[in-house]
């Protein structure tokens, strides 16, 4: 199993991975005539994108995708670059999608090496910097840093790294949906 691509959000000017929501985004690349597939197994949807805040409102900025019919219509007026970017993935640039989004998006930078792990996606007290965004109807009403509580749970993991590890994975199948979940419910809510 291996180490997933994660979402990205600008946010403040500033580039953090999406590692997780309270509820779906509700976005689907089929809704826009296109069929993503896997590329490689470190993207199994196919597809990944940016999101930012535009005007007061939740956008995708940018999309990159894999279709399956190697077709790429327009989306939103816009076609996608005819330069294959390097995962080998076309990109929808400035696409500009409006989600009417309402729920928690947890966003992570400063990714700290020593705590990868090959499968999934990664755990939030891996990221220095960790904030909660809450959306009501795709518009941002409450950003909250939360990197202490991220900091707090580091220095858990680092009294006993085996055992916390061993903790985690003591139901291996629920494990491994852990390891590929994006849901947020109770994590640092």
């Amino acid at each position: 199993m291996t180490a997933q691509i994660s979402n990205k959000f600008i946010y403040q000017e500033n580039d953090f991975d999406v590692l997780g929501y309270s509820k779906d985004l509700e976005f689907s690349p089929r809704d826009y005539g296109l069929r993503p597939v896997a590329l490689h197994s470190a993207l199994w949807s196919g597809y990944y994108y940016e999101l930012e805040v535009v005007n007061n409102q939740l956008v995708i900025k940018n999309l990159y995708i894999n279709n399956s019919e190697n077709d790429y219509p327009e989306i939103l007026g816009v076609l996608p670059d005819d330069r294959k970017e390097d995962l080998g993935l076309y990109v929808y640039l400035s696409v500009n999608i409006p989600l009417d989004y309402s729920g928690k998006v947890l966003l992570g930078a400063g990714f700290i090496n020593k705590y990868y792990h090959h499968m999934g996606y990664q755990e939030p007290y891996a990221y220095e910097n960790l904030f909660i965004l809450t959306f009501r109807d795709g518009i941002l009403v409450e950003g909250e840093d939360i990197s202490k509580k991220a900091a707090l749970e580091r220095e858990e993991v680092d009294k006993d790294p085996l055992g916390y590890m061993e903790k985690e994975k003591s139901i291996l199948s629920e494990y491994i949906e852990n390891a590929f979940s994006l849901d947020i419910d109770g994590y640092y809510l």
